[in-house]
């Protein structure tokens, strides 16, 4: 299987949401002739993970997701055009349960350092609803 990393490099100029430009970004080399690296982050920098904490009062920290349930192969659909992914974007996809499926959007367009827009893509909670009883494994945008 190909492995694509789909994720943003993390620099001091990385999107940040809301634009706060939280990311420090500390190297040190030492007397003893060993580097030492500190990187401070906000979760929601870059491309980052959701874990079901953010959303839900009792749902998992990211330490304590399984890395199985957002790795392997996936399906790539194209949703064009939209900021909002409803279930109509959705329907007619043929979303099979267990499948990890990646929404390639205009977001896909975005630069790395590019400045914050609060016009991102997002997944409706009635989509977010129709993909649970699919039982796929993972959603990303």
């Amino acid at each position: 299987m190909k492995i694509i990393d789909i994720s943003w490099p993390i620099t001091k100029d990385t999107t940040t949401y809301k634009n706060k430009n939280n990311i420090k970004i500390t190297k040190t080399f030492s007397k003893n002739k060993a580097r030492a690296s500190q990187i401070t982050i906000s979760t929601h920098t870059g491309t980052h993970i959701d874990a079901p904490s953010h959303f839900l009062k009792t749902g998992k920290t990211i330490d304590k997701l399984n890395l199985k349930t957002i790795n392997g192969k996936c399906r790539v659909i194209h949703i064009k055009n939209t900021n909002k992914i409803t279930i109509e974007n959705l329907q007619n996809k043929n979303i099979k349960k267990a499948e990890i499926i990646l929404l390639k959007t205009k977001n896909s367009n975005i630069k790395p350092d590019a400045k914050f827009k609060k016009e991102f893509t997002y997944l409706t909670k009635e989509a977010a609803q129709f993909l649970i009883k699919k039982k796929i494994k993972a959603i990303g945008i």
